[in-house]
């Protein structure tokens, strides 16, 4: 009764489906740092029940944590990084989860199933251990997927912060990197 769903399918031109997520919101006081109920005012506008479509089910399993062996990267929070409650965006979890990823999967495979489970929040200038390892195909992903678990872990104190899956198939990845001179 504490969660609230949101469900988003993105279409093309014609109609295709690009994408389809599904999130799980909670209200966290600022204050108490304690999950509550939507309040009143946010209820009104609607926005606890927005969506009827239902874009995909929802994982019936838990994800399992990476190994701490197999640190594969550490980032700093940067301010760049921070949201307007001064904590890092969710957004930026998923980058640091892809860039953990080995360059040979990002560059000759596409990314097809991306699973986060957020844990705690990061500040500025926390230390992040990103730690991958490989996982073995589920149902529903092809014996050619690659698939790995993803743990991104504060270094000061191993507080898990977000947990996640990532399932790459054959093709060519559409992430691309940029520079201009």
């Amino acid at each position: 009764g504490l969660q609230y769903r949101r469900d988003f399918i993105v279409r093309d031109e014609e109609g295709a489906v690009l994408l389809r997520a599904v999130t799980h919101w909670v209200v966290v006081s600022l204050e108490t740092r304690k999950v509550g109920r939507v309040p009143a005012f946010i209820a009104e506008v609607g926005l606890a029940n927005a969506n009827t479509a239902t874009a995909m089910e929802d994982a019936k399993r838990r994800l399992p944590q990476a190994g701490e062996e197999h640190a594969a990267c550490v980032f700093r929070a940067r301010l760049s990084d921070m949201d307007r409650n001064h904590h890092v965006n969710n957004v930026r979890y998923m980058d640091w989860i892809i860039e953990s990823v080995p360059e040979e999967c990002r560059r000759d495979r596409r990314i097809a199933d991306l699973e986060l489970m957020f844990r705690a929040e990061a500040y500025r200038n926390d230390m992040i251990v990103a730690r991958i390892m490989a996982d073995a195909p589920e149902k529903g992903e092809t014996s050619a997927d690659t698939a790995f678990c993803h743990s991104l872990v504060r270094e000061t104190d191993g507080k898990e912060l977000v947990r996640a899956k990532s399932v790459w198939a054959p093709g060519a990845s559409t992430i691309e990197t940029r520079s201009s001179t």
